[in-house]
């Protein structure tokens, strides 16, 4: 750490081949970004008037980390920010940079820190604080405040819901809403914004009239309290924004596939992304032991990489095995599943008393009037604590599993936090937990326990995936912080077991919505079933994510089986040769209706892929587009024979080749080299 005179002002960068980032510190005033540049175009983002950096509430006063005196166009004031702020250092090391400060009055060090990413002008931000010999108390919090943008903000588009939905000149997103864009139509340039932070704490406030806090990326602080108490000598380090600049058109496939791969560089290793059969529909908590040997032999016999057994395996006690159910326990299924070469997937409850009931009272969580909190319309179970002792709790019995059994793979599900369905009144308001003090610091302390079961599961178990459903993360959306603390992401309950309730074209649009730019390969957008008349659709649906199958498979005929077994096999093949993670979606962002056809390509680093067309009563001839990473012959063979269909060069495919349907057939399955 270099530390200069506390009184000199100074200029200091992060640079990469693609971006640079400069900063300027000045005695009196504080530190902004002077100048954002993509490399790429020369376009110089920041825009004249200086941005306040960050801003965060420190024992009920407001620092703003850089604050020229001024009348504020809301009320007409001068503000200055709450704290003297001084410089102490400055820390540099291979694409990161962190600027220390210290907050006199208070004893306290404040550091804000910087990141590039790894072949991308993108780069994440986060705030350091910690606490001298005082306790401090924080309250609102926005760790990035940028006034910076490709043209003028009159020009500018920006987009909520990863890029799907325009809107207004002036807004404020929060919850599932974690990604932004923003675009110039002229220009073809924008940036994607993420804000790591976790539901709905995570907030964007986009006011271009308040030219100091023009796009400001933090906490919420209204509908979803966020505080955090540091006793002396604590560290607070808060979540991450994440920037990246590109060239392209607003909604092109190679400008969101470049920025899955700067989230996948914010994510956990992967996981696989083969074949997952679940035993939950259609049969619910209707399992034992003969079922579930019979169904391991058939998901096999597909297959199928993990065989999971979802609710219905214990009972009251400590979450004790049925005995009913499974009289010699859960060995001899997990046995039977790992000789098949399968991993044994396990359904675990973390968000209620659902298993242990009346067990440790103390756990439970708390409303706002002071009652006991319990999930859904008829009250049940009573929800537990993530920030109380419950935490150590579920990471001993999980661990005890993990060992028992050799579990592969774990989904964490039911509501505590905050229900996605809107039936759970948010965090908890105890004062006697161990890991929070009241009700507005619980919500940030316990998503901070999903990270701990996490990290205490990993160390013990480094190829375990864990999969916070969408329930126990309390999000209807699949957001990046659910995709941080999961390497799978259980993100919805539709499934096709009644295609008059739900058709896989349904699910194909959920889906197409959901992966507009997340890393398709790590959500399992719902539980499709292999049942009816549609089973080869299913499948391919399923492969829209992570796929996740389902269904009575003592029903499916043995040749639609073997089907599906071949299909299955050469996409493991495809995988082998280099992960398909590049996605597009064929006929652009609307939701496709019934008479028009779809389809979607996932493709890896040398394009080579798949291609799933459905025609969904479609009598239109698919005109294909598709902008592969690569030049020359592209063969397109079906699937499941291996029969070439036709030879092109990638040049066509990007203007367009026609693609008939087969005959008898609502859809296609090609792969391409």
């Amino acid at each position: 750490m270099t530390a200069p005179s506390a009184a000199a002002a100074r200029s200091l960068s992060l640079e990469n081949a693609f971006i640079t980032r400069k900063l300027s510190w000045e005695p009196g005033i504080g530190l902004r970004t002077v100048s954002l540049r993509h490399h790429a175009t020369g376009t110089e983002y920041v825009r004249e008037e200086p941005a306040c950096e960050f801003l965060v509430e420190i024992n009920g006063k407001t620092l703003f980390g850089y604050k020229e005196e001024r009348v504020h166009i809301v009320d007409g004031e001068r503000q200055r920010s709450g704290f003297a702020v001084e410089w102490e250092g400055v820390e540099e090391a291979a694409g990161t940079l962190k600027i220390h400060l210290r907050l006199p009055e208070i004893d306290a060090r404040l550091s804000v820190c910087h990141e590039l990413l790894e072949g991308e002008a993108a780069m994440t931000k986060w705030l350091e604080i910690t606490a001298g010999t005082v306790p401090l108390t924080l309250g609102k919090c926005f760790f990035e405040v940028l006034n910076a943008a490709p043209g003028p903000m009159a020009e500018m588009e920006c987009f909520t819901r990863s890029g799907l939905t325009r809107a207004e000149r002036m807004f404020v997103t929060h919850g599932f809403d974690d990604i932004l864009q923003m675009h110039h139509t002229g220009r073809a340039e924008g940036c994607f914004v993420a804000n790591e932070a976790p539901g709905p704490l995570n907030r964007f406030l986009f006011y271009p009239q308040w030219t100091d806090t023009t796009l400001s990326i933090g906490y919420n602080c209204d509908t979803a309290p966020f505080r955090k108490y540091l006793e002396p000598g604590e560290r607070f380090v808060s979540h991450r924004s994440l920037l990246m600049l590109y060239r392209g058109e607003r909604d092109a496939a190679a400008v969101r596939n470049r920025f899955r791969a700067c989230l996948r560089q914010r994510l956990p290793p992967p996981a696989c992304d083969e074949l997952m059969y679940c035993t939950w529909i259609p049969f619910t908590k209707n399992i034992d032991e003969a079922l579930l040997l019979d169904l391991a032999e058939r998901a096999a016999a597909l297959k199928a990489s993990t065989f999971v057994i979802d609710d219905g395996w214990f009972v009251s006690g400590g979450w004790k095995v049925d005995e009913a159910k499974f009289p010699r326990g859960l060995e001899p299924v997990a046995e039977k599943v790992r000789s098949l070469g399968m991993r044994l997937g396990l359904w675990f409850n973390i968000g209620t008393d659902y298993g242990i009931e009346g067990e440790h009272p103390e756990e439970d969580a708390i409303d706002d009037t002071g009652r006991k909190k319990t999930n859904g319309f008829v009250p049940r179970n009573h929800v537990k604590c993530l920030a109380s002792a419950h935490r150590e709790r579920l990471l001993e019995k999980l661990t005890e599993l993990a060992t028992r059994y050799g579990v592969g793979y774990f989904k964490l599900d039911f509501s505590s936090i905050i229900s996605p369905y809107g039936l759970l009144r948010i965090g908890c308001h105890s004062r006697e937990h161990r890991h929070h003090r009241d009700g507005s610091d619980a919500l940030l302390e316990q998503y901070a326990a999903l990270d701990f079961l996490r990290d205490g599961l990993r160390s013990r178990f480094p190829d375990l995936i864990l999969d916070f459903s969408f329930e126990s993360f309390g999000t209807d959306w699949p957001n990046l912080a659910a995709l941080q603390s999961s390497r799978l992401h259980h993100s919805s309950n539709l499934n096709t077991k009644d295609p008059e309730l739900c058709s896989a074209l349904d699910i194909r649009n959920t889906l197409y919505r959901f992966n507009t730019v997340l890393p398709i390969e790590r959500i399992m957008g719902s539980l499709i079933c292999l049942e009816g008349d549609q089973v080869v659709e299913n499948l391919l649906t399923a492969w829209t994510g992570a796929p996740l199958v389902a269904g009575d498979l003592r029903r499916l005929p043995q040749e639609v089986g073997q089907r599906i077994a071949t299909l299955v096999e050469k996409m493991s093949e495809l995988h082998r040769a280099g992960p398909l993670h590049e996605f597009e979606k064929l006929r652009g962002d609307q939701p496709v209706r019934r008479g028009q056809w779809d389809g979607f390509a996932r493709w890896n680093a040398s394009g080579h892929g798949i291609l799933c067309l459905f025609r969904n009563g479609s009598a239109e001839t698919p005109l294909i587009r598709l902008d592969l990473p690569r030049t020359g012959c592209v063969e397109l063979h079906e699937m499941e024979s291996g029969e070439r269909l036709l030879s092109t060069s990638a040049e066509a495919l990007r203007e367009g080749v026609e693609l008939p349907w087969a005959q008898g057939r609502g859809y296609r399955c090609l792969s391409f080299r």
